[in-house]
């Protein structure tokens, strides 16, 4: 810590601010003896930390960290079925799918959604300058990829 013109410890870390500050205030104080008075004006200022200066004031150190145990730890939890239903995701809800409830409410949301996505794709292939059919192949194939890899239920691709 610094101490202050009146020897009290203060926390500027960066004192050629202040002396800034107060190097306009004696210019300003000399021009003012000409000039009508001002209203009183608060200015709040503080210090500007570089990354170290502000780690040494808060006293942080980075925490130790040993990356060889940490991977290592991860790797071992990490088994076969995990990997395979991570990449696939299809295979964890598709056992636990209600094909009798689910179906029809399935079927009625995809056609919703085709019919908002047909001409959205045409649209979007008669601005980038190609032809109409292929706006339709990409809003058919990105959705069929996210079936098989996807996790949200609530996306609309």
């Amino acid at each position: 810590m610094k101490l202050d013109s009146e020897g009290n410890e203060s926390g500027i870390v960066n004192p050629t601010f202040y002396q800034e500050l107060s190097d306009e205030q004696t210019n300003s104080e000399a021009a003012a003896h000409d000039a009508p008075p001002l209203p009183q004006i608060v200015t709040v200022s503080h210090p500007m930390y570089q990354q170290h200066q502000l780690n040494d004031a808060y006293r942080y150190r980075k925490p130790k960290r040993v990356l060889h145990r940490e991977l290592m730890s991860r790797v071992r939890r990490v088994d076969a079925k995990t990997c395979y239903s991570t990449v696939f995701p299809l295979t964890t809800w598709l056992p636990e799918y209600s094909w009798s409830k689910d179906l029809v409410r399935d079927l009625i949301s995809g056609c919703t959604v085709a019919v908002m996505h047909i001409p959205q794709g045409i649209g979007y292939a008669l601005l980038a300058n190609v032809p109409p059919i292929v706006g339709i192949y990409m809003a058919f194939f990105p959705v069929l990829v996210y079936f098989l890899f996807g996790t949200s239920r609530h996306n609309s691709m």
